[in-house]
């Protein structure tokens, strides 16, 4: 299945967006598979719903996402690109999960500061064997996050560190502009 949407294919706002690059790390280290059913924390835009709902054809995807703007354009981009088997859930994580089905899957793109309540909900819930992936700018978030799965018996927890930078045109010359340093940690259960 194909994924690797360009970023300005998505229709886009002020609320933030994992960007393509970012999003091309997550979904492999996701494991994804056609009947995959992933929940996606903080889901912004929809950006990853989006592309991980392509290769879960046979799965769910639920975003999550707590502001209404977000939810609006999370449900226009689904329009935008046809997709059937997403399912918004307006609300903060973890409270608003509590009566979902099960899931295989997990990616936390946000978590509003409450990253080891989610941890704790998704380690109690989650499908085994079930995959976790969480972005994060604030290394405290990467700390907290990395030590809870550390000490809560995770396998394979992995961090990196994602620096890129993208080439510009400047007259005859090309300057590279650089994005925002994302960490990227996964594990599994």
């Amino acid at each position: 299945m194909y994924h690797g949407i360009k970023d300005q294919d998505f229709i886009r706002s002020q609320i933030p967006m994992t960007k393509e690059e970012i999003r091309a790390i997550v979904l492999r280290e996701l494991k994804l598979q056609p009947s995959s059913i992933l929940l996606d924390i903080g889901a912004g835009t929809g950006s990853i719903s989006i592309e991980a709902a392509q290769i879960t054809q046979q799965g769910k995807v639920w975003a999550i996402e707590e502001k209404p703007e977000a939810v609006t354009l999370i449900q226009k981009n689904i329009n935008k690109f046809g997709i059937k088997n997403i399912k918004i859930i307006q609300g903060q994580a973890p409270d608003c999960l509590q009566n979902l089905p099960g899931f295989t899957h997990a990616f936390i793109g946000g978590s509003g500061g409450r990253i080891s309540e989610i941890l704790t909900y998704l380690k109690n819930q989650i499908s085994r064997p079930g995959y976790i992936a969480i972005t994060a700018i604030n290394p405290d978030t990467v700390s907290q996050s990395y030590s809870f799965l550390q000490n809560q018996g995770f396998q394979e927890i992995k961090s990196i560190l994602v620096q890129i930078s993208r080439s510009e045109r400047a007259g005859n010359s090309v300057l590279y502009k650089a994005l925002n340093p994302i960490y990227i940690i996964s594990a599994n259960i």
